[in-house]
């Protein structure tokens, strides 16, 4: 029993510090500090965070299955790249789905779970006034797997739970930009009114809306970074 309870502890022990890792790791992500298309040096984070390569190893393979990065035999691992056409396919997905889902929250969901709604947009509020892109994001990803679980259909909830993995790079790099936060959270606001109204069509009408304004603002941004980049090259090639 001892033997057993001993191995159970390692075994804890070793899932804690491949979590911790993965925060870690993908809050370097999110933030930047490892840019898109950048190798993860295992050799360089194991000395940094003062752990074997092992942990580090297991994080990365949960951070690829979630899409933030992807993992080349014989080269190593490297930050997911947010491609133009992955972000087009994966926002149309989920403007569908998630219309639906909403659609059925309206229906669906309870007094009790209505004002879990609210509670969550408080959140949001709060995460807005301290300019805190991180915690409003978690939010944001509570509010949207809420009507998920709402809609009471679980072949659905696997689906976007499917998207949501392999989306996430590219939803929280969008709430950093300037301004996306505050009017997130309006179009969650005009969500959760549909849906406290018992009003189907409309919340899947404003679910659908707010997903696609998301797209749109995201490839805006990802065009505007590949002309400034573009611009850059031009002028490297005028001055040489």
């Amino acid at each position: 029993m001892n033997e057993f309870n001993t191995r159970l502890i390692k075994k804890v022990q070793a899932q804690s510090l491949r979590s911790v890792i993965y925060d870690q790791l993908e809050d370097m992500i999110l933030t930047g500090v490892l840019a898109p298309g950048e190798r993860i040096n295992e050799s360089k984070l194991s000395v940094a965070l003062k752990v074997s390569r092992a942990p580090i190893r297991e994080a990365c393979r949960q951070l690829e299955k979630h899409g933030m990065v992807q993992i080349i035999p014989r080269r190593g691992t490297f930050v997911t790249k947010i491609e133009v056409s992955d972000v087009k396919e994966l926002y149309d997905i989920r403007a569908s789905l998630e219309s639906l889902a909403a659609e059925k929250s309206a229906t669906n969901a309870t007094p009790k779970e209505q004002q879990e709604f609210q509670d969550i947009l408080e959140t949001m509020k709060e995460a807005i006034k301290a300019d805190d892109a991180k915690h409003y994001f978690k939010a944001n990803m509570i509010f949207h797997r809420k009507i998920v679980l709402t809609s009471r259909n679980a072949n659905l909830e696997s689906l976007i739970e499917g998207i949501y993995n392999k989306a996430s790079l590219y939803r929280r790099t969008n709430l950093s930009a300037l301004d996306r936060m505050s009017i997130s959270y309006k179009q969650h606001k005009d969500i959760y009114k549909a849906i406290l109204a018992g009003n189907p069509m409309e919340a899947s009408t404003q679910m659908k809306h707010h997903v696609i304004d998301a797209r749109d603002a995201l490839l805006n941004s990802l065009n505007a970074t590949m002309e400034g980049v573009e611009a850059l090259k031009i002028y490297d090639r005028v001055a040489n």
